[in-house]
């Protein structure tokens, strides 16, 4: 007969409670054991997912995130075309790096800041101007889009800078760090989603259209910039291919680029050169042939074109003013006429001004009837003074340079 007792012993109540709690005990434990798991994978999920947003996606993506738009890796505002540069350094490459040990930063992210300060990028020219207001601080020469990949058009302002930036190769699911391969350059100025300024390591493509949108930069001339600059900076894109200049000495210089993009034909060039000249009230010294020419060439050269000298009398400035065209000066008869509280006459049919029994003779340019220097001393008297310290041409009644 079969012992139950030895197949089934007898368990006492109170070691029954003993069993319990010491299986209490482990199941507690299992349970502590799988929370704690479960909160690190929780936590490493989350914190890789943060370092992918800030570190893995290029900055000109994560700008895309306030408007709206669909961003994904692997987009670059600008870069190499070709496949086998992606990790190459140009041959003859040469990189100056001012920071090389800064980490990776973000500065002023959609933070706008009031001042005075604006950016005008000509695509034509190929240049940077930085203006404080309407004075022009400095020129930097630049690289733009090329024909297939050009750089908009119109007004913007810098959204975003950063220190180091990464590139995301197009179609390509690396990153390329900050270094001498990174085709970005060590700063990045975002003006636009996906287009921003920055440096560059292929630096003897500065002054051509090279890039797929994006403005290149020497990386001094860049670094100079991006410690010049902050968040809410306008930023003008241009494509005037004529310039007019006037520097400190009353030179006006004129320049004439080419279409690299199409744009315009040779009668809108033509009628921009005019409107440029209009500013300075030169248009009317420009013959059409000697504009046509210009433009045809479009060396980009700066040619001396005319000398504008302040205009005065009896020590009071005008709002008009001399000019000199191949070393011969010509005055506004009108302005000079009104500051004399003289009445002058014009004779289109022989070319004459006449103020009393004086007879002188006047040319046309535009609409304004200029006489020389010394004819308008014939017409109101007094004397004149060449000024070259200030660049000014003064007439007067009584003897210049002494008080009243």
């Amino acid at each position: 007969m079969v012992d139950k007792d030895a197949i089934f012993p007898q368990v006492s109540r109170k070691e029954k409670r003993k069993q319990a709690n010491r299986q209490s005990r482990a199941n507690f434990l299992v349970d502590v054991k799988l929370f704690v798991t479960a909160a690190l994978l929780v936590a490493a999920f989350l914190g890789t997912s943060l370092l992918l947003y800030w570190k893995g996606f290029p900055a000109e993506v994560i700008q895309l995130l306030p408007f709206g738009g669909v961003a994904s890796a692997g987009v670059a505002p600008d870069g190499f075309a070709a496949a086998n540069e992606l990790l190459q350094t140009p041959p003859g490459a040469s990189f100056v790096r001012q920071n090389a040990k800064s980490p990776k930063q973000i500065i002023g992210l959609m933070k706008p800041e009031v001042q005075d300060k604006k950016i005008v990028v000509n695509i034509p020219s190929r240049t940077l101007d930085l203006y404080a207001g309407t004075k022009l601080l400095k020129s930097y020469p630049v690289a733009v889009g090329k024909l297939s990949t050009p750089t908009p058009l119109g007004t913007y302002s810098i959204l975003q800078k950063e220190i180091n930036p990464l590139w995301y190769p197009p179609n390509r699911s690396l990153v390329v760090p900050s270094g001498p391969q990174n085709p970005l350059g060590y700063r990045w100025i975002g003006f636009a989603p996906l287009y921003g300024i920055h440096g560059t390591n292929v630096p003897e493509q500065i002054g051509a259209a090279a890039s797929n949108g994006c403005i290149r930069m020497y990386e001094p001339d860049v670094e100079e910039l991006f410690e010049t600059v902050s968040s809410g900076v306008a930023v003008q894109i241009t494509y005037d291919l004529v310039n007019v200049a006037v520097d400190d000495k009353g030179q006006v210089f004129v320049s004439a680029y080419s279409d690299i993009y199409g744009y315009k034909n040779e009668e809108l060039t033509l009628a921009e050169a005019r409107d440029k000249l209009s500013i300075y009230r030169l248009a009317g010294f420009a013959g059409e042939e000697q504009l046509r020419s210009l433009i045809r060439a479009h060396t980009g050269q700066p040619v001396l074109f005319a000398k504008i000298h302040k205009l005065k009398v009896n020590g009071r400035t005008l709002d008009d003013w001399a000019v000199s065209l191949g070393g011969a000066a010509l005055v506004p008869v009108w302005p000079l006429a009104a500051a004399f509280q003289k009445d002058v006459i014009w004779n289109e049919y022989n070319n004459t001004v006449r103020c009393g029994e004086q007879f002188v003779s006047g040319i046309v340019k535009g609409e304004v009837v200029y006489v020389t220097p010394e004819s308008a001393l014939a017409l109101f008297g007094g004397m004149k003074l060449w000024n070259p310290k200030d660049n000014s041409l003064e007439f007067g009644i009584q003897p210049l340079g002494k008080k009243r």
